[in-house]
């Protein structure tokens, strides 16, 4: 326990030379527990009383009362913050589902019939013939005016018969292949796959034939196609929505 030391000083004289004579008085104490100041009503014991006063330290304020409002005060502001923002957002909500509308509609399987050419166009050869597939299209917000998307090979079947149609995209990974008039096969230029003239695979890395599509004759002489997309790469079709 520390022990303090203070020198309490009386003065005697109060004359011109009382600081040369005083009586000066020294008491030990505890320094946790300072000695009871013994009020008088002389002059000298108010001045004791006054000097022993002030240096005693004040007491120590009570913060937690104070934190603890703080801290109340901050989560309540930060509540009223989230709240506020999702007041703030619900009138968003509405033109927000309407914007994103397009892109969850589920796309359709199944092709579409598409108007090619007529039977004219291929009378005075049995090879195939390649045409392109126009038509219009359009994406999650957007129309587009008919254009060309794909292509496709009509093979003469014989007359009054509609022809075979071939999709020109190789189903190794999706690169055009030619029709060799030479060799009669339909070849990829770019890894080498080669097809009979009936679409079956001969050789290379495509792993089956090319895909086939349905042709159908309206009118007299018009050929149309249900024309699909497949996915490249597989042994089997496997149709990619529209």
């Amino acid at each position: 326990m520390r022990v303090s030391t203070v020198t309490r000083c009386q003065i005697t004289r109060l004359s011109p030379a009382f600081f040369a004579k005083d009586t000066c008085h020294r008491n030990t104490y505890n320094a946790e527990s300072p000695p009871a100041i013994k009020k008088t009503s002389s002059p000298n014991s108010r001045l004791e009383t006054s000097f022993m006063e002030s240096n005693v330290p004040p007491p120590a304020s009570d913060t937690s009362t104070c934190c603890g409002s703080e801290r109340r005060g901050l989560l309540k502001g930060l509540l009223a913050g989230i709240i506020g923002g999702f007041v703030a957002l619900v009138p968003f909500l509405p033109g927000l589902a309407v914007l994103t509308s397009p892109l969850r509609k589920k796309r359709k399987i199944g092709g579409q019939m598409i108007r090619i050419t007529t039977l004219g166009a291929l009378a005075g050869s049995n090879l195939p013939q390649r045409f392109q597939v126009i038509a219009a299209r359009r994406d999650a917000w957007n129309k587009y005016p008919p254009e060309p998307i794909a292509g496709v090979y009509l093979t003469p079947q014989g007359e009054g018969k509609p022809p075979r149609a071939f999709a020109v995209t190789c189903p190794h990974l999706g690169c055009a292949v030619d029709f060799n008039a030479d060799t009669g096969e339909y070849q990829c230029p770019c890894h080498t796959s080669a097809f009979a003239a009936d679409g079956q695979m001969l050789y290379g890395p495509s792993p089956r034939g090319l895909d086939e599509l349905a042709v159908e004759i309206r009118g007299e002489d018009e050929i149309w196609i249900d024309y699909k997309r497949f996915e490249v790469g597989k042994s089997k079709q496997i149709e990619i929505p529209s």
